[in-house]
Parts: structure tokens; sequence; C-alpha cells
């Protein structure tokens, strides 16, 4: 798979994580209902949950270097 290819799948799924992170808080504030822990188990005691919170978190970081692109158009 050639670099192009990969960046572009990058910045088509980063914003999605975003997103997903974003609701997910959303609904914390309003219910007080974590939906990834939900999904995935406690934080505490899954790994899994961990990565996703990881993933959302480097995904918010790669949308912060988009940025500047986005100004120039």
């Amino acid at each position: 798979m050639d670099k192009g290819k990969v960046l572009s799948i990058v910045n088509a799924v980063a914003p999605i994580m975003v997103i997903i992170g974003a609701i997910n808080m959303g609904v914390e504030g309003i219910m007080n209902e974590n939906m990834l822990e939900n999904v995935f188990g406690s934080v505490g005691n899954n790994t899994g949950t961990k990565i996703i919170y990881i993933l959302i978190g480097v995904a918010a970081l790669w949308n912060i270097g988009l940025i500047p692109k986005l100004i120039k158009k």
C-alpha cells in the first residue's frame, strides 16, 4: 500500500474517531453514561477500552495537524 493511500485512509478515519469520542463525552455529560465503557468494559479492567481512548486521542492530535491545510484552502 502506498503512502498516499494510507494517509487518505487515516485522514478519513481520524475525524470519525474524534466524533465518536465527542459523542461519548456528550452522553456522559448529559446522562452520566459512558458508552465506550458500556460496550468494551471499564477502563481499569479492560485494555481494549484504553486502546480505544488512546486512538481517539491520537485522532484528535492528527486532526489538529490538518487545521493549517484546511485554512489554506
